[in-house]
């Protein structure tokens, strides 16, 4: 949930920013009630909180990157 200021991650461009810098049209609802995010730098729905509990580190975005988007199954 990003809708306090926090600091967010997009694991796709790697980008680290405030939640600040999002606009409306960034949060897209989803069926369940949440909200998917759109990475204002890239526009690819990777966006993380501070809140997940995960240190937002350009080492851990670059992990979430591979894993998400070049892993092999």
């Amino acid at each position: 949930m990003l809708k306090q200021t926090q600091i967010c991650g997009c694991f796709y461009c790697q980008k680290i920013f405030s939640s600040s810098e999002l606009q409306v049209e960034d949060f897209i609802p989803e069926q369940d009630g949440e909200e998917t995010v759109w990475c204002p730098y890239c526009g690819i729905d990777s966006v993380i909180g501070e809140q997940s509990g995960y240190a937002l580190t350009p080492e851990f975005l670059a992990r979430m990157n591979q894993y998400w988007f070049y892993s092999k199954d």
